[in-house]
């Protein structure tokens, strides 16, 4: 039986993630599911923090980071390809203040993990605009190099 992968589903049945995926530390909803502006096609976009160690130790399991995208889906019981995983220790400052900006909590392992990542990521609206002007400049040049 399908989900409709709503927030207050996808909650309860974070445990059964947890049990599958032992090194999760943090799970955000974000992206359109998040904020509400989803249409039927939409995808689902998660982002977490992992417990390096535990991680380390699943991947020697045979496991691989390649993994989590079925598990995600069996466990959501989510159509195939429709969920994307970003891991908030290796994303884009950019990127993380977005999540930290809209996204949904699902879950921390330890309380006060997600106050921690929200002191983190989010910036001031200076540092955004300082960061996207440092992304045109270096996407213009790319351009430039092309001949574009």
């Amino acid at each position: 039986m399908s989900t409709s992968g709503s927030l207050s589903e996808l909650k309860q049945l974070v445990p059964n993630l947890v049990q599958e995926i032992p090194f999760l530390k943090l799970l955000i909803l974000f992206g359109s599911r998040a904020t509400g502006q989803n249409h039927e096609d939409s995808d689902y976009d998660f982002a977490l923090i992992c417990d390096q160690q535990i991680y380390q130790d699943w991947k020697k399991k045979g496991k691989s980071w390649f993994s989590l995208y079925s598990i995600f889906e069996n466990v959501f019981d989510l159509p195939n390809e429709t969920v994307d995983i970003v891991d908030l220790d290796r994303c884009s400052p950019i990127l993380a203040h977005e999540i930290a900006c809209d996204g949904k909590l699902l879950y921390e392992k330890r309380s006060g993990e997600y106050d921690e990542f929200l002191k983190r990521s989010l910036m001031s609206h200076e540092q955004t605009g300082k960061m996207r002007q440092e992304q045109r400049q270096n996407l213009e040049r790319k351009l430039q190099v092309l001949g574009v």
